[in-house]
């Protein structure tokens, strides 16, 4: 439904974003709003920068910088871009997702994962985000979750984009298990299963190869 001017009457926004309120000013906030107007049930979004700047006020450059805090809070994520039917611009039109269940939602029905994400990652890229992993592994804390960290970093590197594994599910995954999560194991493994599948892998889909 919408208003006579063609405005929705209503949108669909992730329940968490309360949470993360304090993470975003207010800037923020109004553009992820207005972005979600625009968002069907599956988290698909294809308006551009300019549109949702227009929807709420915003200028484009406002909105594009709040779509990289979005994907760094794991709300929002890039889908391969597309040619739109009967578009005119001569690019193609970029297209992303809102994401309901922090990261692990699965990607839209005829939508892929941007191709740019499993290119080859270079040896300085690589031992940059190993050695930051790696850092992540301390002894103060209980041993089999220790590697958390390593794990979504390890997967978000393979995807391109952030992934949050939720310690409720790594805790049960992990279970009468005993094993170290390395950045340099799981990274290969995630990304050979995202250009096959096309999807996040989910946890025990990772962990259950290694």
């Amino acid at each position: 439904m919408s208003t006579p001017d063609g405005q929705p009457l209503y949108s669909i926004l992730p329940s968490r974003v309360c949470k993360l309120h304090t993470k975003l000013n207010k800037t923020q906030l109004v553009a992820f709003i207005a972005m979600c107007t625009y968002t069907n049930r599956q988290g698909l979004v294809f308006a551009t920068a300019e549109s949702i700047g227009n929807r709420c006020g915003l200028k484009r450059h406002q909105v594009l910088d709040s779509f990289a805090k979005f994907k760094q809070l794991g709300l929002m994520r890039d889908l391969e871009k597309k040619w739109q039917l009967k578009q005119i611009s001569k690019w193609k039109t970029g297209r992303r997702q809102v994401l309901f269940l922090d990261g692990l939602d699965e990607v839209p029905r005829g939508e892929e994962l941007p191709a740019v994400a499993f290119s080859h990652m270079d040896k300085k890229h690589q031992e940059q985000y190993q050695a930051q992993a790696e850092s992540k592994v301390v002894s103060d804390i209980k041993v089999d979750m220790q590697y958390l960290q390593v794990l979504n970093l390890a997967v978000s590197s393979a995807l391109g984009q952030p992934v949050n594994y939720s310690r409720q599910e790594y805790e049960k995954y992990m279970q009468d298990k005993d094993f170290k999560i390395k950045f340099d194991t799981v990274f290969p493994k995630a990304r050979a299963f995202i250009q096959k599948h096309k999807r996040v892998p989910k946890i025990h889909e990772i962990m259950g190869e290694l």
